[in-house]
């Protein structure tokens, strides 16, 4: 690893903001990819998973994409595809497979210990942009054990082992304390996209509550198969903590077998509860309906009214309305008298009694009533919640507008739920927009504009003919204009200057990556050409020859010379030899 290479724990990487090079957002990290190697080569870390901004779209960013990661932001090239990710069979994702791990630790003795990991760390390759993982965080102890007992350590990759890509019992505690924030609904999401071993080891380390929170927001078939993974008891216990309309719409697709085995072990009550929404039709109000809502006696008062209303277990489409009714006070009570908005009791004085605030205008719904209707009503009344009473006039429940919009909307709106219920925009275009208009704020023209329209509008209205003011002194259309051109010049101004702050920063940092490219790129000439000078010195050249054969040539000449200058030309060399 390079010396300057900086060292990133995956778990400060969760939920940081991506940025792009001109500072706008893209998304945030919703987890990290890698891939196991053979034996004890620590892994490769492929890329990122994203969550788009305003979408729940995730798709997978590569590192090569990643000019900058830091603990608190990650830069990309700009560059990205919106393809939705997939996941591998030889990919890992680092926070939902890799921590919580039982995995096992050899020390210098050879001898293994069991030990839990609790975060990795990723480093950058030098030479080249590759990113490993090269430390694990671990902490000593048994499975099960406190998260504050046993000492923690930072290891090398290779001291572990027990990664493979094998899936081995894990836990889910660092997981969850990393998305312990969470809404239900965000939590639910992440869960969606784990495997389904361990979405059932993330479930079975929820407590019932919030498990029962993030089934109703998972979808049916994720709902099934963490149920069917539970124990009989435990799923139970589950179904007893969900609201009585979700149990029952959940045990209402599971074999009929498996539903009363369940309904055998719940609590009678809220068994009974739920049997009693199983026999209506699931389209229509007594489908729909809870069997929980605020009910009151007429003889009870605004403050215990309000003190009902207070309860943190409630949703506000519940808490927005009471119901009044005689004895029993449980569903199905006595008869219904009527309803009482949450506003109403807050205009009342609390020692006033309820019944004497009730809407008996508001017509109840039927048990029969059909989706479509209970729609209707929900729009006409502009109600968030409708009681359903049956015949005889006792109350059954009451219906809210989530239950309506869960069957209203298609089966995956769960996957895109904000790509369809909120606006979208392009971030870039009115980030342009607004600073060209924070621009022209700035400017001598935009001065003299102004000046001149304050000039016109003021004479106009003075000495125009009566008829034709539109705004006569003390000119108060003119003040609420430039009173709402000042509001919105400072953050048109603030969100130029936080823009332009952005690509400065991301600048800065590409050109000190680039810096550290060709400083590296220089070096690594250098020694390439000084070590290509040194074997050419030792290669024969066309020069070195052409000098070799002139002196070869020379010395040739100038033995002949020599030897002419030994025997002269025309003697006769033989005449020394006696005739035979």
């Amino acid at each position: 690893m390079a010396a300057g290479a900086p060292r990133i724990f995956v778990s400060h990487l969760a939920g940081v903001p991506v940025f792009d090079p001109n500072g706008d957002q893209v998304g945030r990290v919703s987890d990290l990819v890698a891939m196991l190697r053979v034996g004890r080569r620590p892994p490769r870390l492929l890329g990122m998973v994203v969550e788009i901004h305003l979408s729940r779209r995730r798709i997978f960013l590569p590192m090569t994409r990643v000019t900058g990661v830091e603990s608190g932001q990650v830069i990309t090239t700009g560059v990205v595809n919106m393809r939705r990710f997939e996941q591998r069979p030889t990919e890992r994702l680092v926070l939902g497979e890799l921590l919580d791990r039982r995995v096992k630790l050899v020390g210098h003795d050879g001898q293994a210990e069991e030990v839990t990991v609790l975060d990795v760390a990723i480093q950058q390759l030098p030479a080249r942009r590759d990113w490993e993982i090269d430390k694990v965080f671990v902490r000593r102890g048994k499975a099960g054990a406190l998260r504050r007992k046993g000492e923690t350590l930072t290891v090398e990759w290779s001291a572990v082992t027990g990664f493979s890509l094998e899936e081995h019992g894990q836990g889910a505690e660092s997981l969850l304390a990393t998305f312990e924030r969470l809404r239900p609904a965000d939590l639910a999401n992440v869960l969606h996209h784990l495997s389904p071993k361990r979405r059932a080891e993330v479930a079975a380390a929820l407590d019932d509550d919030r498990l029962a929170d993030v089934l109703e927001e998972l979808p049916e078939d994720d709902q099934i198969e963490i149920l069917g993974k539970l124990k009989e008891e435990r799923a139970a216990d589950v179904l007893e903590a969900m609201d009585p309309d979700d149990a029952a719409d959940l045990l209402s697709e599971l074999p009929e077998e498996d539903k009363e085995r369940l309904l055998t072990l719940m609590q009678p009550d809220d068994a009974a509860d739920v049997r009693r929404l199983m026999a209506y039709e699931e389209r229509t109000a007594g489908g729909l309906m809870t069997t929980e809502p605020i009910v009151l006696r007429a003889d009870a008062t605004v403050a215990d009214a309000l003190a009902r209303v207070r309860q943190q277990d409630l949703s506000p489409a519940l808490a927005a309305q009471v119901y009044v009714c005689r004895p029993p006070d449980e569903t199905p009570t006595g008869k219904y008298l009527g309803t009482v908005h949450f506003q109403r009791l807050l205009r009342d004085p609390p020692f006033t009694l309820v019944g004497s605030l009730v809407d008996s205008d508001l017509p109840p719904l039927a048990p029969d009533t059909p989706l479509p209707a209970v729609t209707s009503y929900l729009a006409a009344y502009n109600m968030v919640a409708a009681p359903v009473v049956d015949e005889s006039g006792s109350l059954l429940g009451a219906v809210t507008v989530d239950d309506v919009l869960d069957h209203l909307l298609p089966e995956d709106w769960r996957e895109t739920r904000r790509a369809r219920l909120l606006p979208e925009y392009d971030p870039e275009a009115f980030g342009r927009l607004s600073e060209r208009i924070a621009r022209f704020l700035g400017t001598g023209r935009f001065l003299v504009w102004m000046t001149l329209t304050i000039i016109v509008w003021v004479l106009w209205n003075i000495f125009a003919p009566t008829s034709l003011r539109f705004d006569e002194y003390p000119f108060i259309f003119l003040t609420l204009a430039l009173s709402l051109q000042a509001s919105y010049a400072a953050p048109l101004i603030l969100l130029a200057q936080n823009r332009q702050d952005d690509r400065d920063r991301v600048n800065l940092e590409q050109d000190r990556k680039q810096n550290e490219r060709s400083i590296a790129d220089t070096e690594y000439l250098t020694r390439e050409v000084a070590a290509l000078r040194m074997g050419l010195g030792e290669v024969a050249t066309r020069d070195w020859i052409r000098s070799e054969l002139q002196d070869l040539l020379k010395e040739m000449e100038e033995r002949r010379d020599g030897h002419r200058d030994l025997f002269p030309q025309g003697a006769d060399h033989r005449s020394d030899v006696p005739d035979r």
